[in-house]
């Protein structure tokens, strides 16, 4: 395991641990001179084949073209230790998960939100992640992991950032097999060990609004109480075919602003965010 006491990577100085994970932990840093904060993202292998995922995050990463939903690699770094660490963009904000409360049920089959959001709600949160899922796409990456304890919302900007690439495939053939993924999120084609493609991800991404909405990601329950437009995305985007499913996220994002518009009268939402139980998220946004 790597130490934490090491407080300095190059020219970074971690503040605060903020995220851990079973590659890896993520801290809250500076830079030593220009004072801007960053995520340092720190492996807990020096070697193997995780230390090799790490690697090729990284390497993915870096050939990403900028974009906001995405963290942008700043630099790589190796500790005296042998430990790797990448410096990311800072994405202000919380997880999904965090926001939702997710946590498991009595007998731990499924994990479900303590506090859902709406519907309207559900649909700007949506929107972000898919135009964070489009721009890979276009890249030729494949998420692979798309799960609420993986995209920072801020909140106030009404934003979201799309994380963790480990699991990620770059250029997917048709000899390519994913990598991994989540209980619960993960799509049947990559349980089958078939090429990962962007339907993948989007089936993912339905899981994810399932999850937003307080239903079970596990089984695919929708709450009987969701609008009849947005349960039928959700099926559509959950078929187990996936050349039956939207071809892209533009299309999906085109549907979720037709819905808006539709249902709720309004392309976009002034609150910050609403729970299913009527009350609003209260933010406290930091320097």
């Amino acid at each position: 395991m790597p130490a934490s006491s090491n407080l300095q990577v190059g020219s970074y100085a971690l503040k605060k641990l903020v995220g851990e994970g079973s590659f890896g932990c993520v801290y809250e840093a500076r830079h030593i001179h220009l004072g801007h904060r960053v995520a340092v993202k720190q492996s807990k292998w020096k070697d193997g084949d995780e230390a090799t995922l790490f690697l090729q995050e990284a390497s993915l990463l870096s050939r990403i073209p900028h974009h906001y939903t995405i963290p942008a690699l700043h630099d790589y770094v190796v500790d005296r230790e042998g430990f790797p660490f990448m410096v990311l963009t800072w994405a202000p904000g919380q997880t999904l998960g965090k926001i939702l409360d997710v946590q498991p049920n009595a007998d731990r089959t499924a994990f479900v939100a303590r506090r859902p959001l709406d519907d309207e709600h559900t649909l700007w949160v949506a929107d972000r992640l898919l135009e964070a899922l489009g721009h890979l796409h276009k890249c030729g990456v494949f998420h692979g992991d798309v799960k609420p304890d993986n995209l920072i919302v801020d909140v106030p900007q009404h934003g979201a950032v799309l994380t963790d690439f480990t699991v990620s495939v770059a250029g997917s053939k048709r000899d390519s097999v994913g990598k991994g993924g989540s209980p619960g999120y993960i799509a049947p084609e990559i349980l089958s060990r078939m090429p990962p493609i962007g339907e993948s991800d989007l089936w993912s991404a339905g899981k994810v609004m399932i999850a937003m909405l307080g239903g079970d990601p596990c089984t695919g329950v929708v709450p009987s109480d969701t609008c009849e437009p947005l349960r039928d995305l959700i099926a559509h985007l959950l078929c187990a075919d996936p050349t039956v499913r939207p071809h892209s996220a533009a299309l999906v994002r085109k549907t979720i602003h037709e819905i808006r518009e539709k249902v709720f009268k309004r392309p976009s939402t002034r609150e910050a965010l609403r729970f299913r139980d009527g009350t609003v998220l209260t933010v406290k946004t930091k320097p």
